[in-house]
């Protein structure tokens, strides 16, 4: 079972299940490490451009988990959030569930902007 996946794809808006589950997620390979946790003096001492990578390998374990197939472009959306703000939706499960649900949103208006 994916979780996340688009389901009625016929004609009407698709409709998102998102849960968690405990098996590992098909969009991360069995062999792929699992990061450190880092605190937030850490992060922010780290140059920009370290932050957005070490932010980005992190959040896109947890997106993962929830919506694999868009785990890449909901990552993406969280690096443009400030690395403050990105590091709460790794330390805050509830507040990243909320803000995974908000991009499959936008997203979807998106697609669905563009299709008409």
């Amino acid at each position: 079972q994916m979780v996340g996946q688009v389901q009625g794809r016929t004609g009407t808006t698709p409709q998102y299940t998102v849960t968690r589950t405990p098996q590992a997620s098909p969009a991360i390979a069995p062999d792929t490490p699992s990061l450190a946790p880092i605190s937030e003096q850490e992060l922010l001492a780290m140059p920009m451009e370290d932050q957005k990578v070490a932010l980005g390998e992190r959040l896109f374990v947890k997106v993962a988990e929830i919506v694999p197939d868009l785990a890449p472009k909901i990552t993406g959306m969280f690096l443009e959030m400030s690395a403050r703000d990105a590091y709460t939706l790794l330390e805050n499960q509830k507040k990243l569930e909320e803000k995974v649900h908000e991009a499959v949103c936008v997203i979807h208006a998106h697609q669905n902007h563009l299709q008409k």
